[in-house]
């Protein structure tokens, strides 16, 4: 599994959700190649990239193998999942062909007011705080085994694994787009800003 790399049209597909790709082979997708991916344990690699998610993928044209030999592939491009996340956020979700300029215009302006709202940093605790108070909030009960999993997390890295399901679990619920967003702006600076001291 680590030896699959996105193509071209692999990150394509994630920036502009161009192909119809349903939510494990997008999430998949997302996972491919990062560095994240690289950190899970074997049995989460194995439950998310199944041979028959992988294969998919490698039919579509969105993945490669890097132990096969191929005429033609573009260079790897290590992506952090976390900004990849942010691309993949439900602002563009269903997009019908009519509306899609628009609401990709809507996504872009909505991406570029994120990045000028100055945002406090969070520590470890308050990190793990704000993502219990979104699931409470948002899923109930639902994400009871997810809230457990971040409240027992002790470092940034298991932090970090949690966060990949916290973000899927929100984007099934009603929590306005713009807000999960922000928040999950919020989060990413503030794991940039620990690792960095």
């Amino acid at each position: 599994m680590n030896h699959y790399l996105k193509t071209e049209l692999g990150i394509n597909a994630l920036k502009h959700r161009s192909l119809d790709l349903n939510a494990r082979q997008r999430r998949l997708l997302v996972l491919i190649g990062s560095e994240d991916f690289q950190i899970l344990n074997p049995k989460l690699k194995e439950k998310i990239a199944t041979p028959t998610l992988l294969s998919e993928l490698e039919e579509k044209g969105l993945i490669f193998s890097s132990q096969k030999p191929i005429e033609q592939h573009s260079h790897s491009i290590q992506k952090d999942v976390s900004e990849i996340l942010l691309k993949e956020s439900p602002m563009i979700i269903h997009e019908s062909e009519n509306h899609s300029n628009d609401l990709q215009q809507k996504a872009s302006t909505e991406i570029e007011e994120l990045a000028h709202v100055a945002l406090p940093m969070l520590n470890f605790n308050e990190l793990k705080q704000c993502m219990i108070d979104l699931l409470t909030q948002y899923c109930g009960l639902m994400a009871k085994r997810l809230v457990i999993q971040i409240q027992n997390a002790e470092n940034i890295r298991e932090l970090k694994l949690c966060q990949m399901q916290w973000i899927t679990a929100l984007q099934e619920t009603r929590i306005p787009p713009l807000a999960l967003n922000q928040t999950l702006h919020q989060i990413n600076l503030s794991f940039q800003h620990m690792q960095a001291t």
